[in-house]
């Protein structure tokens, strides 16, 4: 996450990668695959990682994430939620 608010998507990549192979199923992962890839202009790659994401949470949205995660400091959130909406994640 710390990276992809740094906007150093390359290294969020990274970062994911290795979580995914330890974890499969933790929605945050797809959240960095999807954001970061997003903002490297790599819309295919965004959008096969939201399919696996809406496969394993279906009722995942952009008002739910952000629901789930109240922060004081918006810029914690923001750049994750923008990545997740240049993919196409749903609002509601």
């Amino acid at each position: 996450m710390a990276e992809i608010i740094l906007g150093n998507y390359e290294d969020a990549l990274d970062w994911a990668a290795q979580s995914l192979a330890l974890n499969a199923h933790f929605d945050p992962t797809y959240w960095m695959l999807i954001a970061a890839n997003a903002y490297l202009g790599r819309m295919d790659e965004a959008h096969a990682h939201l399919e696996k994401l809406m496969a394993i949470s279906p009722e995942v949205s952009l008002s739910r994430i952000r629901r789930g995660r109240p922060a004081k400091d918006e810029s914690r959130i923001g750049p994750i939620l923008e990545g997740l909406r240049r993919a196409g994640l749903r609002l509601e």
